[in-house]
């Protein structure tokens, strides 16, 4: 999470909408704040409604999600989806603070909802919370309790698969026109798609493209630590077959983004400053949790659920690859941490049992804010390899129960043996 000042109670609002737009079309009921910020200011009509996650026109075609208020949220072009909200306009919040939602998604499955702004809110927008947005930190409301009011808190992303973390927060290389990452042997068809399930497709995949290329990263690094610990051969193999595998998830995800993008799409430069900042045994074993033991976990069997549902035989296939490949690089991390802990004593066992719950808290906070789609949309969805957000949360959550926490349990205790 990105350092944030501490927020003063007795203040009053420290983030007001300051030179209002319209946003959304004309009667959307939305203004856009010079900071980023959506306002709510009352119930509103959107121009077409989306193909995915729940498509509306207005709030009346909404229902509540996991027994919260849902309202019609339009977006920049005014198409609307269904979200999650506390509020509806300012009516619903204390005095003198707004009903609030972000403009710009940066974590990938991050909700879009509104929420009303507290004293306690660390931030109102992205732009102000103190990392840029390739860091991937986003002003997010977060609930610690059901019947507690949500905060505004500047948190990074957890996503399935292997991030490049920089200091806690994922990086990546934004996508740009280019033809030289696509690979030339996957080619799907997009005749018949409506604009609002292209455009939901063609962010899926971008998004997963750039992860996939920041995967890349990743993995060079790591090949640079295990030989400055001194790691067996065998794991330095790996590592390198890893970030062979990566470069190729990378070509198959911006093929696919172009194919529903309509344009080549490829990767911008990444940037790699402050990359090797932290060499500690500590800092790379906290790294190869969340990137390797959490992420690609979750990743494989994500691939592999998408994979079956595939209604195209080569996205079925590409998709049965990265799922494989994905297994083998969690194998690896969890390898890789067995054989760390061996060097360390309880200190670092304590940090690496910190590094897993909070992981798992945020997953579980995950569960709470994706709405789920309709059973049409879920199925066209799938024939393209994506779930919902609502079911990649869901099933985050199920391998982190099945898979993670046991193998972390029985990590843990077989460490615990060792002399410290």
């Amino acid at each position: 999470m990105c350092e944030q000042p501490p927020p003063d109670p007795g203040a009053s609002n420290r983030f007001p909408c300051l030179n209002a737009e319209p946003y959304g079309g004309p009667n959307s009921g939305v203004e856009r704040c010079e900071n980023g910020m959506l306002h709510r200011i009352g119930n509103g009509a959107c121009q077409a409604a989306t193909d995915a996650f729940g498509g509306c026109l207005v709030d009346g075609d909404c229902a509540a999600i996991d027994n919260v208020s849902s309202i019609c949220r339009c977006d920049e072009m005014g198409f609307g989806t269904c979200a999650s909200s506390r509020c509806s306009s300012d009516d619903s919040c204390e005095a003198g603070f707004l009903c609030v939602g972000l403009e710009k998604r940066v974590c990938p499955g991050a909700p879009l909802d509104f929420a009303c702004q507290s004293p306690e809110d660390e931030c109102g927008s992205n732009p102000e919370c103190p990392c840029d947005d390739a860091n991937h930190a986003e002003c997010m409301w977060l609930i610690a309790a059901a019947d507690e009011p949500p905060v505004h808190r500047c948190s990074r992303c957890v996503e399935p698969g292997r991030p490049f973390l920089i200091g806690d927060l994922p990086r990546t290389a934004r996508s740009e026109p280019s033809s030289a990452w696509r690979e030339p042997s996957l080619s799907v068809s997009t005749a018949g798609l409506t604009e609002g399930l292209r455009a939901t497709l063609t962010s899926h995949w971008r998004q997963q493209a750039e992860m996939e290329h920041a995967s890349v990263a990743a993995f060079a690094r790591f090949v640079l630590e295990l030989l400055s610990l001194g790691a067996p051969p065998e794991l330095v193999t790996a590592a390198t077959d890893a970030l062979a595998d990566e470069t190729a998830h990378a070509r198959i995800c911006y093929a696919l983004a172009s194919a529903y993008a309509g344009q080549a799409l490829g990767p911008a430069k990444l940037d790699v400053t402050g990359a090797l900042q932290d060499s500690s045994l500590e800092g790379i074993v906290m790294r190869a949790v969340l990137e390797g033991c959490v992420g690609e976990t979750l990743a494989a069997i994500e691939a592999s659920e998408a994979a079956s549902h595939a209604a195209d035989k080569l996205l079925r296939s590409a998709l049965s690859r990265i799922a494989e490949d994905e297994a083998r690089h969690a194998e690896l991390s969890w390898r890789f941490l067995r054989w760390a802990l061996s060097l360390g004593g309880s200190a670092l066992r304590s940090a690496v049992q910190r590094a897993f719950r909070e992981a798992e808290s945020r997953l579980a906070s995950s569960l709470m804010i994706h709405p789920s789609a309709e059973p049409a949309t879920e199925a066209e969805l799938r024939a393209h390899g994506v779930l919902s957000p609502a079911r990649s949360a869901q099933l985050a959550r199920q391998v982190f129960d099945a898979v993670v926490r046991p193998c972390a349990s029985a990590l843990s205790a077989r460490a615990a043996a060792w002399p410290a």
